[in-house]
This record gives C-alpha cells, structure tokens and sequence, in this order.
C-alpha cells in the first residue's frame, strides 16, 4: 500500500486535456501521458516533453508497447485513427488505412435531393455524401449539430468544437449564427421553411425566422434541452426533452402551436 504521494505537475499547461490525462509505461521506462496531446518523460515523472507533430491526431485514447525488449516501438491510437513510431515518439506514421474511423454525431438528408447528406463528426471534421456517394471533407474541427437548407444543399449550417453554430454562404466569410450553450445544443431547422431554424439554451426555447441572424425567445424551460423533434408535415405540432444532470430527471414536452 502506497502511503506517500506527490502532486507532478510536470505536464505542460497546453497538453493537460479537458478530460482525465492517460498515462502510459513504455518497457525502457519511459512515461508517456496523453490527452488532447502527447508527452514524454525520460527521468520518472520529473519533467515532460511536448511530442510535437502535425501528424498525429489530437486526442489520445490509447497506446501500445508491443516489443518488450524495444521500448522505442509504439502504437498509439487517436480519435482520427492509428500511428506507429520506431523512435520513441519522435517521429510517427499514420497508419490508418482504410479504417472507418469517422463518428458521426449528427447527419441531415435534402428533400431536393436524398442522395446528398451532411454531417458532423467527432474531431474529424464535417464532410457532405455527393449523389454518387463519394464524400467531400467540407469543415475541418469537431462537426457538431448539422443542417441542409432544403432547397439549396450547397447552404448548410454547421458547428464548431468551440460551440458556435456557422451558416455557409455563397461567398466568405461564412456568417456565425450564435453561440451555442453547449457543443450538442439541440437546434433544428422548420421542415417546411428553411429560413425558421428552433435552438435551446439552458433555459429558454428560441426560434429564428430569418436564418438565425435574430432570435426571439418562445417559452423558458425548467431544465436543459437535450432532443428536440418538428413534424415534417406539420410544423405546429413539436416535441423536446429536458434532463438535469443535478436532480437525475427529465420531462417530454409536446406543443401543438410553437407560432
């Protein structure tokens, strides 16, 4: 049992992650820490050392030593797919492949035509499915909540890792349409009009009808939105769900005129 601990804060300010930093033990003793970033420490911890490259992916999930007698062998896993080094982290290959690595997190289809899709996905960026099902990289970043306006799938809106939400213009630069509460604020565009878009904040339910450049507020809500849902045939009738992360509850709302 260990009755002695320190506090290390050898990790440089920018690799410490938003979410819980993994620590990895290479066979020659080396430590590597992961997060958004990678780090290496050749003395136990004292110091650490940014691996600095633009081919590895940000957010590391994993790594693997899978030579014991080598500890300068290293696979490690990112959520924008699969690297090897033969240098000790100095010098990585991204091995990827073909692996469907891609995570969407939201995806629209076009009434105009169902072939073309848009979405976004988990750090990789967001990307449109042409009608012949190839697919072009459109965004780079988290992709977040997507949107196609329905008559024209060359205007979509998309979202940011930092939660601002963009419309696409013809022309640059494209038009931030607001901040969002959180990175999956719920927010949906009217299925019969495609310049009345509905979003959430943590506390009131706002509508657009001029795609998005001003809000107006509908109602408040007692708690956070997490899903929202317009019927396709008629726009009055409308759901949404609430949930409290605190109390551990939720409620589902359905309004039969949000005009």
């Amino acid at each position: 049992m260990h009755n002695c601990w320190i506090n290390d804060y050898g990790f440089p300010d920018v690799y410490a992650a938003n979410y819980i930093i993994k620590i990895w033990i290479a066979p020659d003793g080396d430590i590597f820490a992961g997060g958004v970033y990678i780090s290496r420490s050749n003395n136990g911890g004292s110091t650490f050392t940014a691996l600095n490259s633009n081919n590895i992916h940000h957010d590391k999930r994993d790594c693997s030593f899978p030579d014991p007698s080598n500890g300068d062998l290293i696979y490690l896993a990112t959520d924008g797919g699969v690297y090897m080094d033969t240098n000790d982290g100095d010098s990585w290959e991204d091995i990827t492949g073909d692996l469907p690595i891609n995570e969407f997190v939201s995806l629209d289809i076009t009434s105009q035509d169902p072939e073309i899709m848009f979405g976004g996905t988990m750090d990789c960026g967001s990307y449109m499915r042409n009608h012949d099902g190839t697919w072009t990289f459109k965004e780079s970043g988290d992709g977040g909540r997507s949107l196609l306006v329905q008559n024209n799938y060359n205007l979509y809106y998309y979202t940011t890792g930092s939660s601002k939400f963009y419309r696409k213009n013809t022309s640059p630069p494209d038009k931030l349409v607001v901040d969002l509460a959180f990175y999956d604020t719920p927010i949906m565009m009217d299925p019969n009009n495609s310049e009345t878009l509905y979003k959430s904040t943590s506390a009131v339910f706002q509508r657009s009808t001029d795609k998005g450049d001003n809000w107006s507020t509908l109602m408040n809500i007692p708690k956070p939105m997490v899903s929202m849902s317009i019927c396709e045939t008629n726009s009055d009738v409308y759901y949404f769900a609430t949930w409290s992360e605190a109390t551990g509850s939720g409620q589902i709302y359905k309004s039969l005129n949000v005009s």
